[in-house]
């Protein structure tokens, strides 16, 4: 895996890229992530109340692309503001080169953050 700056992140053929999101204070975490064009997808993992996991797999043919959307769920209080502390960290990890974190803090609320992906040849 490789950051493009502007650019779709490079992946390998049938690379494995691990999706990690973890809340940081309040529990449960109630993000999730929106799949499309992988050649395949583990079922979601919550290895505890503060994480949320997926491995997917890149398809084989050089030039495909794919996508991986965060969902992340701020909430405002009785007063109608947002915690100042509470954040997302999405990391994003491949089977080659360096994982990346992507902190997420209200406001704005950030929902549908997408992360586009293509292959390229290893």
């Amino acid at each position: 895996m490789q950051l493009n700056p502007g650019g779709p992140i490079s992946i390998a053929p049938g690379e494995k890229i691990t999706f990690t999101i973890k809340r940081k204070k309040d529990v449960p975490c109630k993000s999730g992530w929106k799949m499309s064009g992988w050649a395949s997808c583990d079922p979601e993992q919550q290895p505890d109340d503060h994480t949320r996991l997926q491995i997917c797999t890149a398809p084989q043919a050089v030039g495909a692309k794919c996508n991986a959307t965060v969902t992340v769920d701020f909430r405002k209080d009785a007063q109608g503001t947002y915690d100042p502390d509470e954040e997302y960290d999405v990391t994003i990890q491949g089977q080659s080169g360096e994982p990346f974190t992507v902190p997420f803090s209200p406001p704005p609320v950030i929902n549908g953050q997408p992360f586009h992906f293509q292959v390229s040849k290893p």
